[in-house]
């Protein structure tokens, strides 16, 4: 969604030029959504989301460590199947 930050005019949506019923519609989007949430985009983002969009977690990794583990049965290296 456009923003203050992007320095973009709601309006302008899409590349080039756009269909005047996309660009209308794109406005009412725009300014309807702000309107209902407005208020949350002024809210920090919490310390323990920031954590996790900085580190995410890797599924079969060790907590302590950041790095997947590898033992036999591991989601992110499965074992391969028997003959």
């Amino acid at each position: 969604m456009s923003g203050p930050s992007s320095g973009r005019d709601p309006s302008e949506a899409g590349c080039g030029r756009a269909d005047p019923g996309q660009q209308a519609f794109a406005l009412w989007l725009e300014r309807g959504l702000r309107r209902l949430f407005g208020s949350v985009i002024d809210e920090p983002i919490p310390d323990d989301l920031m954590r996790l969009i900085d580190h995410p977690a890797v599924p079969g990794a060790d907590p302590g460590s950041g790095e997947p583990d590898g033992e036999a049965g591991d989601p992110v290296h499965p074992d391969p199947p028997v003959r």
